[in-house]
């Protein structure tokens, strides 16, 4: 009998063409997936005396060093069983990029959108590949004073600097830092103006957004996630660091009445949060956006990320439209983080 029991599927896009892919992924509920993106190891090309970072392939920066002219190209790769139900879910998804790729080229995604080939290749693997990642995930600078390390390396802080634990399994991809970090460092700035701020992260994923808000504020954060695998992943983060008196993990969907009644009454203000904050798809968040406005308290503030920089426009007029005003937009290469105030 084989001892193959998983296929990795790798498809070829751009550095724009990560998040829609992402996207389509998750809606087959598939949440282990790898990005290696040649942005990613120009930014570590630059800043190299600067950051560390965690995994980039030797491939990916010396193609960066060369300087190769054209959008960052970017690499997505995912899993599934060596199986009759993991051949149909393969199927399923490549019929979905296809219909991405017509997408694209019919103007779905405006004229400058370009998702590199969007091509694809299947290869089957052994059992090992899940753990693979160990291999090559590093301690790394979020931003500024917040480090993140995995479990299996030591760091001794200097002075001033906060560590974040985190396992991140293989849905961490090296494409998501600049969405990240935005978010953190938005975290980050709203609790130096006012240290006891209330926090509620939609979407948690790892746990990461939460775990650095616990760490800074002196108010306890609470996390939303729908997903089990992450939801799992999410708890084990939150007490490796020794918070889990200060974060709350719910499970649930925040656009169920119920689950947005809960987390309104059961905030501390019992009127919403200081601050709410999501780094997901854009396609996502403008689905909940109505429900993140109704969750931020009076005077509150919305951090929104995972954003790509030819979607500011819509995702500002979305906010707007939702009623929040003191928008904001920083940017860090494609990738955008959008703050607002809802009105005292």
């Amino acid at each position: 009998m084989s001892d193959i029991q998983y296929y990795e599927t790798t498809v070829w896009t751009t550095t724009q063409g990560v998040e829609p892919l992402s996207a389509i992924l998750s809606g087959f509920g598939i949440t282990e997936i790898s990005v290696e993106d040649t942005h990613d190891a120009q930014l570590i090309m630059q800043e190299k005396d600067r950051l560390s970072w965690d995994y980039v392939s030797e491939d990916l920066l010396l193609e960066a060093a060369a300087g190769k002219d054209g959008d960052p190209r970017a690499v997505v790769k995912f899993y599934s069983e060596d199986s009759a139900d993991g051949e149909k879910l393969l199927a399923a998804i490549r019929d979905e990029i296809i219909k991405l790729r017509e997408d694209v080229s019919a103007g779905v995604y405006g004229g400058a959108a370009d998702f590199g080939q969007l091509k694809s290749l299947t290869v089957p693997l052994s059992d090992d590949w899940k753990t693979k990642y160990k291999d090559y995930f590093k301690t790394f600078n979020a931003c500024d004073n917040i480090v993140i390390r995995p479990p299996w390396e030591k760091y001794s802080p200097n002075d001033g600097e906060i560590v974040v634990v985190i396992d991140p399994g293989m849905a961490f991809g090296t494409g998501t830092h600049e969405t990240t970090s935005m978010c953190i460092e938005a975290i980050r700035d709203s609790i130096e103006e006012k240290s006891a701020v209330s926090i509620l992260d939609l979407g948690t994923g790892s746990g990461i957004l939460a775990i650095v808000a616990a760490k800074l504020s002196e108010k306890p954060v609470v996390a939303v996630e729908m997903d089990e695998d992450a939801l799992r992943s999410a708890a084990e983060n939150i007490e490796a660091n020794g918070v889990s008196e200060d974060v709350e993990l719910i499970a649930g969907d925040v656009t169920k009445d119920e689950v947005l009644s809960w987390l309104t009454t059961n905030s501390e203000s019992g009127q919403g949060y200081d601050v709410v904050a999501a780094n997901l798809t854009s396609g996502i968040l403008l689905l909940l956006l109505p429900y993140m406005e109704k969750l931020i308290r009076n005077g509150g503030l919305l951090i929104l990320s995972g954003i790509l920089a030819e979607e500011e426009e819509k995702m500002v007029n979305a906010v707007s439209a939702a009623g929040l005003s003191g928008i904001s937009v920083k940017q860090k290469g494609e990738w955008l983080c959008i703050t607002a105030l809802k009105d005292a």
